[in-house]
């Protein structure tokens, strides 16, 4: 190791590295050392019901997607039956439906262009209070809610209390993966993209273990940082809305803080 690496910090992504991922350019330009630890896997599940929902448009009013996840299990129907032309027509009449959604990015990999579209820049919690005040889609059809088997509780507890029409379709499910390779150099920053995340390394560390001694946190959102700090683990910094730049805008936000309080 050079003696610039030497200075540099840092940061394990406690995620997959995917296909045009912006985190790695973006902190290495920043002048972080980047390293992914996928501490969980993702497994497309429930084809079937999932295709059941999507050949029968007129049914929703539209799709609720809060992860990429979710959207890349719409994405593998899609492919497996691309060659379809009826299933292509039915797809079709999707677009004429709005999408709600949690971040750019999962708006982005959407496999359908929907005609109308809101995207929510945080969480789950925050979408469900917009499409309760929302007035685009048709309140006597159901909305389709595609999510994993792990999702939280706000998002339909907030529409069945607005009674807003919903059928849940789980499409992926988490599957912990508690390993981490022991020859990777001894993080500055941990991020953190899930509370099943938070979980799963807790299976390797625990709360009081000093691997934890000098590690800042950084959370992808406030839903994951409030599983941090349910876990009495000090949250440092929370990105602004789950994107790359975001959650570099607030590691170099408290490293200024830090740095700033440190010079005086």
């Amino acid at each position: 190791m050079s003696e610039m690496d030497k200075k540099k910090q840092t940061i394990w992504f406690l995620k997959l590295q995917t296909k045009n991922d912006d985190y790695k350019p973006l902190f290495e330009a920043a002048g972080f050392r980047v390293f992914f630890v996928p501490l969980l896997q993702f497994e497309v599940i429930n084809k079937e019901l999932l295709e059941a929902c999507i050949v029968s448009p007129q049914t929703y009013s539209g799709l609720i997607v809060t992860s990429q996840r979710a959207m890349e299990g719409l994405e593998l129907l899609i492919k497996t039956r691309s060659q379809d032309p009826t299933f292509g027509q039915t797809l079709n009449q999707w677009t004429n439906t709005i999408l709600f959604c949690v971040g750019k990015k999962t708006l982005s990999s959407s496999p359908i262009q929907f005609s109308r579209t809101f995207v929510g820049s945080s969480t789950a919690d925050s979408l469900a209070e917009s499409i309760v005040n929302s007035k685009d889609f048709d309140r006597q059809k159901p909305l389709l809610f595609l999510c994993g088997n792990e999702r939280r509780q706000e998002l339909p507890e907030k529409l069945k209390a607005a009674s807003i029409l919903f059928h849940e379709q789980i499409v992926y499910r988490t599957i912990s993966r508690p390993v981490i390779d022991n020859t990777l150099p001894r993080p500055d920053w941990l991020a953190f993209f899930s509370p099943s995340g938070v979980k799963t390394i807790l299976e390797i560390f625990a709360p009081d273990s000093t691997f934890w001694e000098g590690v800042s946190k950084v959370a992808i959102g406030p839903t994951t940082a409030e599983s941090l700090r349910n876990c009495n683990l000090t949250v440092n910094a929370v990105a602004d809305s789950p994107s790359a730049i975001a959650m570099l805008n607030a590691v170099l936000r408290y490293d200024n803080l830090v740095l700033g309080k440190n010079d005086m």
